[in-house]
Parts: structure tokens; sequence; C-alpha cells
């Protein structure tokens, strides 16, 4: 029982001398910190950078303290050590000198998406709108990126209709087509690793044929977001049909058309020109709709489509309903949509109503309704629909989306997951973007909340 007592004892003069040295030493770090950093901030106005990073090293020993990591990861970037920096800097903290030069840093090295992530959580901190033009740029240049190494890696199923829309003056457009999506999908997807005038067919096909399948390669690329491969195809042909869609695709990337272009009467070559000078002129297209009277609406739609668009554009109603009530005897799917989503963003509910049911069910009706749904406030209706467009139309890309973003407020997981499987059904470079878009700004959001949560917790305890 004596030893037992003794050893009590011994424990508890270790433990009270251990507290007593601790608190000594507590004591001392705190006297001596503030001569430590005067002397390391007098070396830092000097611009003596490695002996002020040595003794800001040895008061962060003492005390974790914000302004002398942020003077320490200022020191490094002094000295262009930008790793480094980033090293004292990667703390949770909403300290605005901190978070201002690690996204500097960041941009230095060239980390657009830690600069982005960071950049957004110091405009979250101090709600500069000015800084919001700057996040998005940075988020464009992003999923610009991350959009291309998606098609490149993963690959897309382009639209065949989307690709031969207008072409109908060309002869067996759908044979040729059928023939290049037959061929090897990697010579397609790899274009841009051959010559650019290297185009491999066969020598036994005629000239005019090479050229239909060099046009429609051209377009498979631009729709993949390859522009300049698509552009580089079409440079030197002499077929009125490349020129005008390299024309077109100058247009799409805002660069001056400094060559003649063809110009007759077939409907192609009227479509082609009307999408060159889209926002000029209705000619083209009412002409082109002239010389098509024999046929069937089915294979004249698009010219309708992009006649309403234009007019919607414009903002004149007049033509815009006489346009419609000229249709509306024969609409195809297509004009289903635009017309229904024109009357959905007019608030015209009532014609939407008398329009939908009156057809068929299809991927776009089931979208309009959704969106009606939700026009109305009833946003649980709508995302029942939408739920519903997606089990029957399971490689619907755009209830992916809408549903995505319409869940984004109330579940990121369930919106992430939507995105991510709605990205599989794109059929073009622009689907993927703005997929990869909303993924991004996911990510930004989770990433400001959760720094502002781990914070905000250390600054409680």
């Amino acid at each position: 029982m004596k030893k037992k007592t003794e050893l009590i004892i011994a424990v508890t003069l270790v433990t009270a001398l251990t507290c007593f040295l601790y608190t000594k030493y507590y004591r001392k770090k705190k006297t001596d910190f503030p001569s430590l950093k005067k002397a390391a901030d007098k070396y830092f106005l000097n611009k003596d950078y490695n002996n002020a990073i040595f003794l800001y090293t040895k008061c962060l020993f003492m005390i974790n303290d914000h302004e002398v990591i942020h003077r320490l990861g200022l020191c490094y970037y002094k000295l262009f050590k930008y790793e480094e920096a980033l090293d004292q800097l990667k703390i949770k903290t909403n300290n605005l000198d901190i978070l201002k030069l690690r996204t500097e840093c960041y941009n230095k090295l060239g980390m657009k998406k830690e600069y982005l992530m960071d950049y957004a959580l110091y405009e979250s901190l101090i709600k500069d709108e000015k800084m919001q033009e700057k996040i998005m740029q940075n988020i464009k240049e992003i999923c610009e990126n991350e959009a291309h190494v998606y098609i490149n890696e993963e690959g897309i199923d382009v639209n065949k209709e989307e690709v031969i829309k207008g072409l109908v003056s060309i002869e067996n457009i759908d044979k040729y087509y059928d023939q290049i999506e037959n061929q090897n999908k990697t010579e397609i997807n790899n274009t841009e690793e051959q010559d650019s005038n290297e185009i491999v067919f066969e020598d036994k096909e005629p000239d005019d044929e090479k050229e239909v399948k060099n046009l429609l390669k051209s377009i498979i690329l631009f729709h993949k977001g390859k522009k300049e491969e698509a552009l580089s195809l079409l440079e030197s042909s002499t077929y009125k049909y490349a020129i005008l869609v390299r024309a077109y695709f100058l247009t799409l990337l805002n660069q001056e058309v400094s060559f003649t272009l063809p110009l007759d009467d077939k409907l192609t070559t009227l479509y082609l020109h009307s999408k060159i000078y889209k926002d000029k002129s209705d000619t083209f297209l009412t002409k082109a709709l002239q010389n098509a009277t024999d046929l069937p609406i089915s294979k004249k739609d698009f010219l309708y489509v992009d006649l309403l668009i234009f007019y919607i554009s414009k903002k004149d109603t007049t033509k815009i309903l006489d346009l419609i009530d000229e249709v509306s005897s024969s609409l195809t799917s297509p004009l289903v949509d635009l017309i229904g989503e024109y009357y959905l963003k007019t608030g015209d509910h009532s014609k939407l109503m008398s329009l939908l049911p009156s057809h068929s069910d299809t991927p776009g009706k089931l979208l309009l309704m959704g969106l009606y749904y939700l026009s109305i406030n009833n946003k649980k209706e709508a995302i029942n629909i939408l739920y519903s467009c997606i089990s029957q139309y399971s490689s619907y890309f755009k209830a992916y989306l809408y549903l995505g973003n319409i869940l984004i407020n109330d579940d990121l997981e369930e919106s992430r997951r939507l995105f991510n499987k709605g990205v599989r059904y794109s059929s073009n470079y622009d689907e993927v973007y703005i997929i990869k878009q909303s993924l991004l700004l996911i990510e930004v959001h989770e990433y400001i909340k959760e720094q502002h949560t781990l914070a905000n917790n250390k600054n409680e305890h």
C-alpha cells in the first residue's frame, strides 16, 4: 500500500512539473514572439527575404499567426518560389491576404482550377461583382479544355440529322454519311494527327463523292469541337458547298469571310447563305421555301425552324404568328418543340396546352410539359415529368440537363449524378461544354461552402 501511495505521489509530481515547464515555455513563447516577429519584419521591409523566412518560420513554431503565414508566403513569392509559398499558404482560412496571395501563386503556376476555386472564394468574402466576369471567363477556359479532353478520351456520337441538315440538294447524302460512320472511328477522332490535306478515301471514288465525304467529315469534326481541323479540311476545296460551309464555320468563330461565295437557286445553297447571313435578312430562307413547295414538310421543316427563330430574334410577332399558322396543319417534332418553347417564354400557357395534347408523345413534348409546370411553380410535378422522360427516353440529353439544373439548389449529389450520366448522351461539343460547366459550378459552390465551414469551425475553437 505504501509503494502504491509513493507511486501516485511520484506521478502527481511529474505531472505538476510537466505542466509548470509547459506553462513557463508557453509564456516564454509569447514573450519572445513579438521581438522575433519584429526582427523578421525588419528583414522583410529591407527585402532580405531569406533571413525573413528563417525568422518567420521560427515565429510559426511559437504561434500560428495569420499575418506571419502571409508574410512568409510573400517572402517565397518575392523570390519566385511559388510552390514553397503555397506550402505555407494551404491552410483553412477566410483571411483575405492569404487567399489573395494564394490565388496569385496558383496563377503563376498555371494551376487554373485551383486558381478559380480560391478566386471565387475570395470574391464570396468581399462581394465584388466586377470579379464575377473574370470568374466566368476562367470557368469558360477550364470547361473548354475539359470538353475537348472528354471528347478525345470518351468520344461522342454525333447526331446524323444535325450533320446532314440542309444538305438536301446533295444526292445520296444519307448513303455517304453512313459510309463515313462505318469507317474506323479512330480515323475520324484523330484527324488532327494527320496532314490536313491527306484525306483517306479509296482511289476508285469519283471526285464529287470524295468532296461530299470530305465535307461531311469536316462537319462531324466541327460538331466535336475540332474547329480548326474542320476548317483545314475545306481550305483548298473548290466544291461549292465546301466553300459555303467553310464560310459558315468562319462566321461562327467570328472570323472574316474574305472570299467569294457561290450563289444559285439550289435549296442547300440558299440554306447555307441564310446561315452565313443569319442576322441580316430572311431573304434566303423565304426564297428556299418558295423553291421547296414540292417537298414534304419533313424534308424542309428545318427551313421553317430557322425562319421562325429569325422572326423570334427580331421580335416580329406578326410574322411569328403568321408562320405558326402556315405550318399548324403539318407540324413536325422540331416545329412543335420550337413553337411550344415560344409559347412558354411568352407566357401563353393556353396556346401551349392546346398545342401539346394534339401531338404524340416525344421527349421534347415531355420536356415542355415539365417546364410548363415549373413555370407555374409546381416544381414537384415538373421533376416527376422529367424523371418520367428520362425513364422513357434514356438517351435524351436535354432531360438530364434541365433536371440537373432544377435540382441544383436542393440536391447537389443528384444534380451531379444527372450531369455525369447526361454527358454520355451529348452529341456535340457545346453539349459536353455546358455539362462540364454545370459540374464545375457545383464544385466551386461546394468548395466555397466547405472552406467557410472549416474556417468558421477553426475560429470557434
